[in-house]
């Protein structure tokens, strides 16, 4: 019986209707074996190929791309270290889990009564001035709600910030070296927590330690 060839361009049609056909289904390098194999038999396809190479194609489409998907669509590696906020929305290191999400230990002593303070949390401007010179003490509450944090030191007592932003700032007059305490305070249970940070101002040709 004598042989019949499929004609060029049909070949040519073949291999480009298979070799679409993996691009979308099987689009893993390690399923590239499967291209190249395409492009090997390239000019040499029958029908008898195209309706082989169709089956295999449909089996990786129907199974999810050979093993595709998935955790496969995760640019982490499960078990690596990640950053994200904890329960209470603080800022906190975990673990990359299985279903891609960066898992945070839970602290079961940290119930969320008072929030990390923002960094930095006190900005003093100038930080080295001269007797008699205004400053201005800029804070960050974070997450916490103003109306339990206050600013206290010399020249302003306690400063309660509620009303204010939880950035913002006043002014006030330097007149020796101050320490000035930022201070938030919150009520859980009927325990009281709090968290607090500090900064100097230095008068210019002093010593001072903080």
């Amino acid at each position: 019986m004598k042989k019949t060839s499929t004609p060029k361009h049909k070949q040519i049609l073949a291999v480009m209707m298979i070799f679409s056909l993996l691009v979308t289904f099987t689009p893993k390098q390690s399923e590239g074996v499967i291209l190249l194999s395409v492009l090997v038999q390239g000019m040499t396809y029958t029908f008898s190929h195209l309706i082989g190479d169709m089956i295999i194609t449909c089996i990786f489409m129907c199974d999810g791309g050979g093993g595709g998907g998935g955790d496969d669509d995760c640019p982490y590696t499960p078990g690596e270290t990640c950053g994200g906020t904890d329960a209470c929305g603080n800022p906190a290191m975990g673990v990359v889990g299985g279903n891609c999400e960066c898992e945070i230990p839970i602290d079961a002593l940290d119930d969320c009564g008072v929030a990390a303070l923002g960094d930095p949390p006190i900005v003093i401007t100038p930080p080295i001035v001269r007797r008699g010179d205004t400053i201005n003490i800029a804070w960050d509450v974070g997450a916490n709600p103003v109306e339990g944090c206050a600013l206290t030191g010399p020249g302003i007592g306690t400063f309660d910030l509620e009303g204010y932003e939880s950035t913002d700032s006043i002014d006030t007059t330097a007149t020796d070296p101050h320490v000035f305490v930022l201070t938030c305070v919150s009520t859980q249970d009927g325990e009281e927590d709090s968290i607090s940070a500090a900064e100097q101002v230095r008068i210019a040709g002093e010593s001072t330690e903080f």
